[in-house]
């Protein structure tokens, strides 16, 4: 799964920033030397931003400093987004020297102020026990906290932690009804992570009914990632019954949206005839597409790599008279067109 907690990041978004007087947003547009300017007069929203952007692409050792000086003055006056910055500063070791229990206090602060991500962020580090002593039942109370601010992460690592029984009983029911509250929050890509933590077990037992559960409802609602597992998964009778007409049509869908895996199990459909009379010319169309978006499927055996991808292409190609070959190259190209890969 795309990973699927996302690790405590250094610099949170703009929100939180405190004062008056100018919009985060219009702050946020201003240049350096702008900022610089009310930095020096003490606004802590100025400050913060201006620590963060000392943080942009490209920083250089000096910058990190100048980062961790804003960030540091912009904390002291109790801005909670900037003790956030500052504890994650202090926990990577960023403009200053890496201290993960000097972290701790200046997270805790922000959490304490009520602000979501250090909530979180502190639940992460009893969790993990770092600079503090695990502890299962702070990790679910700071992710409580977090969680009834709707903060999506927290959602999901309460839902794990029934799935797992760590701090609480092992219940299956009771991580699905925290995993679909950060569905109803998130967006689809909520439930392709759990498609993937359902499907192969990742950080919670293995189910894959309730995987082929979670496809379906990102399936219905036109994601490709989602339509191109429920069709494998009809296709292996992995969680649902085997149906090589609903394999199919789900991953026809997914591959006419781009999806390269999508492409190129529907190219194999048609090379193999499965679920779908066998047709060489769609078959080297689909997989020539899949390969020119980017998929490749290998297998190492004996210090080699075989493409299967373009080892199928190959069977499919050889199986052509020179007409019909030209013809298909033809159509992956408009297949190419047509279907461009998914950003």
């Amino acid at each position: 799964m795309k990973r699927f907690v996302r690790p405590l990041v250094l610099m949170v978004a703009v929100g939180v920033l405190g004062g008056c007087g100018q919009s985060d947003k219009d702050l946020a547009a201003l240049d350096r030397p702008a900022l610089t300017k009310m930095a020096e007069q003490g606004d802590p929203r100025a400050q913060t931003l201006l620590g963060e952007k000392y943080m942009a692409n490209g920083a250089t050792e000096s910058d990190y400093k100048q980062a961790f000086a804003w960030t540091r003055k912009a904390a002291e006056q109790g801005n909670a987004q900037a003790q956030t910055n500052l504890g994650s500063m202090y926990d990577v070791g960023i403009g200053v020297e890496q201290d993960r229990k000097q972290a701790v206090p200046w997270i805790r602060k922000a959490a304490d102020q009520g602000y979501a991500k250090a909530q979180f962020a502190l639940g992460q580090k009893y969790y993990h026990g770092v600079g503090v002593a695990k502890d299962y039942q702070q990790t679910l109370d700071w992710y409580h906290k977090a969680a009834e601010q709707g903060h999506l992460d927290a959602l999901m690592s309460i839902g794990m932690m029934y799935a797992n029984g760590e701090g609480v009983p092992q219940d299956a029911q009771q991580a699905i009804s925290w995993f679909n509250k950060a569905v109803e929050k998130g967006d689809v890509e909520v439930l392709n992570q759990l498609i993937t933590m359902y499907r192969v077990g990742y950080r919670i037992p293995k189910d894959l009914e309730q995987a082929a559960v979670w496809a379906r409802m990102a399936a219905d609602q036109g994601d490709a990632f989602g339509q191109s597992i429920l069709g494998e998964m009809y296709a292996n009778g992995e969680g649902v019954r085997p149906d090589l007409k609903q394999a199919i049509s789900w991953i026809r869908k997914a591959a006419e949206q781009g999806a390269r895996s999508a492409q190129y199990q529907l190219g194999v459909m048609y090379l193999q005839g499965r679920g779908i009379p066998q047709d060489y010319l769609q078959a080297y169309a689909w997989i020539s597409v899949a390969v020119a978006n980017g998929y490749n499927e290998y297998e190492a055996a004996d210090g080699y790599k075989t493409d299967y991808a373009i080892r199928s292409r190959e069977l499919a190609a050889a199986r052509l008279t020179p007409r019909l070959l030209t013809e298909a190259q033809a159509l992956s190209h408009r297949y190419f067109k047509d279907y461009p890969p998914k950003k």
